[in-house]
């Protein structure tokens, strides 16, 4: 295993899931990679995790904080060149998931929901926590896929 670093900076990480019965509606974890490689390497308790033998890579991430959004009703605004709606994601409204502040786990936040994970490595963010929506186009009302999002990296 290994550390991710990205520059001077450690690489960010959000992960993405629907919101379960209720349209328009994610649960997005953001943090920052600080292992990537083999799960036994890891320094995972596999009493607590017995089934992590199903993979034999993971990420770990720390500064995990939670969100609930609502794309319809969520803060937004165009990029500077106007091809993007981007969406702010404001710390105050997090829900902390890691360290001595956490008031839950990443587990208990992301219960109930079944849907597809999008896991995207260093994801494209503007000043202060605006992420890419969708394009500014007329006609597109759809959120940007995921391929789309990070800074070049990829997403899982």
């Amino acid at each position: 295993g290994q550390v991710l670093v990205s520059g001077s900076k450690r690489m960010k990480c959000m992960i993405e899931t629907k919101e379960p019965n209720k349209k328009n509606c994610v649960r997005i974890l953001t943090g920052t990679i600080d292992y990537s490689g083999s799960v036994s390497r890891s320094d995972f308790d596999r009493s607590k995790y017995p089934d992590t033998e199903t993979g034999a890579e993971c990420l770990r991430l720390r500064n995990v904080r939670g969100y609930v959004v609502d794309h319809a009703s969520v803060e937004s605004r165009l990029s500077n060149d106007e091809s993007i709606h981007e969406f702010h994601l404001d710390a105050s409204e997090a829900t902390i998931l890691t360290g001595r502040d956490a008031t839950m786990t990443s587990k208990a936040f992301l219960e109930g929901c079944e849907g597809s994970v999008d896991v995207i490595i260093d994801p494209q963010c503007s000043s202060g926590e605006w992420y890419p929506q969708r394009e500014a186009s007329a006609d597109s009302v759809r959120k940007l896929a995921p391929q789309f999002r990070p800074k070049g990296v990829g997403y899982i």
